[in-house]
């Protein structure tokens, strides 16, 4: 009983760790959607960058508790992102980092201690 509560409470840790981690992430492309729309594509690159420095320094952490294949779709949709603020691409941006948000946030839900996840 004790392993199990253990257990559970590492679970729940782990849950919320993931979950800051990700609305850190998710206000930075925000931010830089926000940027992207008044075409101050310099703002935008800043806070991209701001988020994968953030991101690839976790990265030890998240490859223990992800899925890689979840890691890898992110990391492509974060580097595609960066190249569409670069070339200051609006529409393929927009469409990157939305994607990008939705990418964040499977990874909070996919760390959630629930029913769906345990089976």
């Amino acid at each position: 009983l004790t392993i199990l509560a253990l257990l559970t409470a590492l679970a729940l840790g782990n849950g919320a760790v993931v979950d800051g981690y990700v609305k850190t992430w998710i206000s930075g492309t925000e931010q830089a959607e926000e940027a992207a729309l008044a075409e101050d594509w310099e703002t935008a690159q800043g806070a991209l960058e701001s988020v994968y420095r953030h991101w690839d320094q976790r990265q030890t952490f998240l490859h223990i508790v992800e899925t890689h294949d979840a890691l890898n779709e992110t990391e492509c949709s974060l580097q595609r992102a960066m190249a569409c603020a670069q070339l200051q691409d609006k529409e393929e941006f927009l469409c990157e980092v939305r994607t990008l948000r939705s990418q964040f946030r499977l990874l909070a839900e996919m760390e959630l201690v629930n029913i769906r996840n345990i089976l």
